[in-house]
């Protein structure tokens, strides 16, 4: 009986590593992507300092 607890046991362990690691990943994986929206943000934010800038001169033509 106590070497079907200890199995259990085991395997409870196993679980638990595996969806630690699981939401690790995940975290790093969205962690990655908001990193990545953030470079797009200032990306945006340059661009429409450009726009601006053209603009300007356009009109001073």
């Amino acid at each position: 009986m106590d070497n079907d607890y200890l199995k259990q046991i085991d395997t409870l362990k196993i679980s638990l590593a595996n969806l630690v690691s699981d939401h690790s990943k995940q975290s790093q994986a969205i962690q990655a992507k908001n990193n990545r929206i953030s470079e797009l943000e200032h990306e945006c934010e340059y661009f429409k300092k450009q726009i601006a800038e053209l603009n300007t001169k356009l009109e001073n033509l």
